[in-house]
């Protein structure tokens, strides 16, 4: 005597078969998690090329927030990703010049000073409130951060050519971030020429 499969338990069966078929093949398809990282690492040199502009970023070395080496480029210039999720800046793209000031920045020591620093921040960023350098912590006084919209920032070499301009932003224009110390630099609020 035969049995025939009742129809709910043959669609069971074919749904359980599928099933297994499909959560053998996707890891086996993407590996460990390998196409995640990829798309993530994607995504990350895409925000980090979108802080300048493109005739600029595409030829640039690409940094992930940690400072790892994402692509080599070959115009002089890096962009480093977003890392405002850990409490950091938006991405920016930066010269020799102007990586050297962040250097000696950081290390608290004084700048080179002898070339332009230029830094594009086209998707805008955090700006830490801290009113000297030396003070990358802000006050309990002051607020911890203000985000500005696209802007760029140049280091001159002297940074007292920067004399007369503002040194705040809420005057609108062009002001400078920590006159009269070594640090001294000019930031130039823009407009994104494209959605971005």
């Amino acid at each position: 005597m035969t049995h025939l499969a009742s129809p709910t338990a043959s669609l069971s069966l074919t749904m359980m078969t599928l099933l297994s078929l499909f959560t053998w093949t996707v890891p086996s398809a993407f590996g460990e998690g390998g196409a995640r990282r990829d798309v993530i690492r994607h995504a990350a040199a895409q925000t980090a090329e979108a802080a300048a502009p493109l005739s600029l970023s595409t030829r640039a070395t690409i940094l992930d927030q940690n400072g790892k080496v994402m692509r080599q480029g070959t115009n002089g210039w890096t962009c480093v990703s977003d890392n405002r999720d850990k409490g950091g800046q938006g991405p920016v793209c930066m010269n020799e010049s102007w990586a050297e000031f962040v250097d000696a920045l950081k290390n608290q020591r004084p700048p080179a000073g002898n070339q332009i620093g230029i830094a594009y921040m086209l998707r805008g960023g955090r700006s830490m409130n801290s009113p000297t350098p030396s003070a990358m912590e802000a006050p309990a006084d002051h607020p911890s951060g203000t985000e500005l919209g696209p802007h760029m920032m140049v280091r001159l070499p002297n940074p007292t050519l920067s004399a007369g301009l503002p040194t705040s932003p809420e005057q609108g224009g062009p002001w400078v971030r920590w006159a009269g110390t070594p640090y001294a630099h000019i930031v130039i609020p823009l407009e994104s020429d494209q959605a971005r």
